[in-house]
């Protein structure tokens, strides 16, 4: 008789084995591989082997490397972790099924409306306050940290000002626009994690984005 090949995963067979006799909201065990969490994940969702690779070397490059790691972050912490928001938050409903139950109450429609227009309203304001102090430095601007001006161009804003730079990444032609993330003075490419000084500070790579400092953003 021939061997039996069988593919076999840590994740899947741990869940399996515990469904019977526990309730649907499984604790994952500390000492699980980060790596495991993210392949269970990406093979529910039919991800590409790049894009979970992508994921799996971002979390360990934050030395993200146990799920006892992720249930040591505040929330601060897992604003701030340089993946997709659909992967951060499935990666923190696996951790705590609890977590968006203890979250910011729901609010009801009239209260949504309510901040809705005083945010508005407050837009509105900024904008003739701006208008009427003429051109400044630094405008408020209530739209994404990056935005495309051009085919081959976008403008990012940090703390220290704003800046124009290249759109695509030089490592693998990655569109900035859809992958770039801001932290700090330094626009990242989530895609490979790849990290570029708005600056002009060499981030070890060889390669850069043109950036430089405009007035206005």
């Amino acid at each position: 008789m021939g061997k039996h090949k069988s593919t076999f995963n840590v994740y899947a067979s741990y869940i399996d084995r515990l469904i019977p006799s526990v309730p649907e909201n499984v604790p994952l065990p500390d000492s699980m591989r980060v790596s495991t969490l993210i392949e269970q994940m990406g093979k529910e969702r039919s991800w590409t082997e790049e894009q979970i690779e992508s994921d799996i070397d971002i979390l360990y490059n934050q030395r993200l490397s146990f799920i006892s790691d992720l249930r040591a972050l505040s929330d601060h912490s897992w604003k701030v972790i340089p993946v997709l928001p659909l992967v951060r938050d499935l990666m923190r409903r696996a951790v705590d099924p609890e977590w968006e139950k203890n979250s910011e109450p729901v609010k009801s429609k009239s209260e949504k409306s309510d901040k809705r227009v005083k945010n508005e309203k407050n837009e509105e304001s900024s904008v003739d306050l701006v208008g009427s102090l003429g051109s400044l430095s630094a405008k408020p601007s209530t739209g994404r940290a990056i935005e495309p001006v051009s085919a081959n161009r976008i403008r990012v804003r940090t703390a220290q000002g704003v800046y124009e730079c290249n759109r695509f990444c030089p490592h693998k032609g990655v569109d900035l626009v859809t992958w770039g993330n801001v932290m700090g003075n330094i626009l990242v490419c989530t895609k490979h994690n790849w990290k570029f000084g708005l600056d002009g500070q060499d981030m070890g790579k060889g390669k850069n984005i043109n950036a430089c400092k405009v007035n206005d953003w």
